[in-house]
């Protein structure tokens, strides 16, 4: 029984009980390590991933080169532009060294050239020399025959053994060709013989007139 006068007061609600209010907290402590878990899910995946796909890819490339798959038409070029890269790295250097090597081919061919030239005027002079001393002629007049010639190009004393019976005839020397009391070995005259000087017989060429060359006329 209530005592009399007490009114009915509701009475006030008492504290929450405070497992109840930790329970939202720790379900969102909980949840968030699930959520970065969730997140971080798929990154690792594909880490995982990254690796097996390098691997297949360069297993196909061994297999295409393995079984020789054919190059496509940039591949090629860029193949063949790279060789040819490697090859031409030294070219500078190189043309460097045949130009200089041109330019010293070219000076020799020049020298050679102006040596040429002088040798054959030498010989000109050397075989004008030989005709007018040697052959002993007035008006090209053949010491053999008297005909109207040089002494090599008698054709009626062809041999030497003709020539020389018709010098000792005519008491002239084999070498200079004119009259004289000498013998050849002790002839002044330094005759050149034009055949063996022509055929590059330097040693031969001395000692012996054109007209009485060993080489060029029979016995």
């Amino acid at each position: 029984m209530s005592e009399p006068g007490a009114e009915n007061v509701p009475a006030e609600p008492g504290p929450e009980n405070p497992q109840d209010q930790e329970q939202p907290q720790q379900m969102e402590d909980r949840q968030q390590p699930q959520q970065i878990e969730d997140r971080q899910q798929p990154q690792q995946v594909e880490d995982r991933q990254r690796p097996q796909q390098n691997q297949e890819r360069r297993q196909l490339q061994n297999e295409m080169r393995i079984v020789n798959i054919p190059e496509s038409p940039l591949e090629r070029i860029d193949r063949k532009l790279q060789e040819i890269k490697d090859k031409t790295d030294g070219i500078p250097y190189l043309s460097n060294e045949v130009r200089f090597n041109n330019e010293i081919i070219g000076n020799l061919e020049k020298t050679v050239a102006n040596l040429e030239t002088a040798v054959d005027r030498i010989i000109m002079i050397l075989q004008t020399v030989e005709e007018r001393q040697g052959q002993g002629r007035a008006e090209n007049s053949c010491p053999f025959c008297n005909d109207n010639h040089y002494a090599s190009d008698c054709t009626q004393y062809k041999t030497l053994t003709q020539r020389r019976n018709r010098c000792n005839a005519n008491n002239r020397c084999e070498r200079c060709l004119l009259t004289a009391n000498h013998m050849a070995t002790s002839c002044g005259t330094k005759s050149v013989c034009y055949y063996c000087k022509r055929e590059g017989r330097e040693e031969q060429s001395k000692g012996h007139n054109s007209a009485f060359c060993p080489f060029h006329f029979p016995m």
